[in-house]
């Protein structure tokens, strides 16, 4: 059995493995040590008007309940191996821990932003709502791991085929609806939107050069964990020296606003595609054919949704 075990754990890459078993030994100390969670749960208010940043880093490997925890571990191993064997152990590494800190950035100014918006009551709702769990950055590895898939459908549920691309979004509304109150909506929102800005390049100036990931596997301590360990990956080539500049250099402003409507895009139409869905299982909507250049044109941008070609 352990044996069996061992082998299992020996197929995940190394970087993911270490992620999984990070959030396990924490969920065990709090577990006997009978901790409460709020200490380290994200929230707005702590976090903007207390000074209590820590909160961004520890909320992303505190889990609920053991449910929680499984849940989000297996949907880890599941995405974060496939990733991660493509962009290399340490370049997943360095992904992983600015996900960590932009997700908890970005949910903490979405708090700010409804709490500014709506006022009254519903300000202090907001600004006092918490969350904990790694589910924001999985949701970060899934819209990158989904961009990069070739496969054209997913199934949602077992239920709908949905565009690849858009399937991350699609579940994200699915788990709204059918876990609200249970699931933070602003933290996987928090989590899709970055994954978007990782793969428009939006936070190349935040992470290593491709050639600068490569030298990093040169270093000692590296180079040792990677002659050691099996499952530690090792990043794809550097592009050649004529391409290299492009690597480094800072996204400019077409590609930023291409990233936010890319991504506001994505939401709308996976939203669609979740209520057209619905109608379909109750035989109330018919689909036409997608539009010419298919969803990933419009989620691009390159085609209004709703118009044909």
């Amino acid at each position: 059995m352990s044996s069996r075990l061992g082998e299992a754990l020996g197929g995940v890459p190394l970087c993911t493995l270490c992620v999984v078993a990070m959030c396990c030994a924490v969920h065990l100390a709090i577990f006997l040590l009978d901790t409460p969670i709020t200490m380290y749960s994200i929230m707005a208010r702590n976090v903007l008007y207390l000074g209590e940043w820590y909160r961004i880093i520890t909320a992303a490997f505190v889990h609920a309940s053991m449910m929680h925890i499984g849940f989000n571990m297996m949907s880890l191993l599941a995405i974060g191996g496939g990733l991660e064997s493509d962009l290399g152990t340490v370049a997943m590494t360095m992904t992983v821990w600015w996900s960590v800190i932009l997700v908890g950035g970005l949910y903490c100014a979405g708090e700010w932003l409804f709490a500014d918006v709506r006022g009254g009551e519903h300000a202090r709702e907001h600004l006092l709502q918490q969350a904990v769990g790694f589910s924001g950055v999985i949701f970060t590895l899934a819209v990158m791991e989904a961009q990069r898939s070739s496969e054209p459908y997913r199934m949602l549920m077992g239920m709908v085929k949905v565009p690849t691309k858009l399937y991350p979004w699609a579940l994200m509304i699915v788990l709204q609806v059918m876990m609200k109150g249970e699931v933070s909506f602003m933290g996987h929102l928090a989590g899709a939107i970055v994954g978007i800005l990782h793969t428009y390049g939006l936070t190349a100036p935040l992470l290593p050069s491709k050639q600068m990931l490569h030298d990093m596997e040169d270093w000692p301590g590296i180079s040792a964990m990677a002659a050691a360990l099996p499952n530690f990956k090792r990043c794809p080539p550097p592009p050649p020296a004529g391409e290299q500049h492009a690597d480094s250099d800072a996204p400019s402003l077409r590609t930023l606003c291409k990233g936010i409507v890319g991504a506001i895009a994505y939401a709308l139409t996976a939203l669609w595609w979740v209520i057209s869905a619905v109608l379909q299982i109750f035989g109330l909507y018919n689909p036409d054919p997608p539009p010419a250049g298919g969803w990933e044109a419009v989620a691009q941008g390159d085609v209004e949704l709703g118009s044909r070609r």
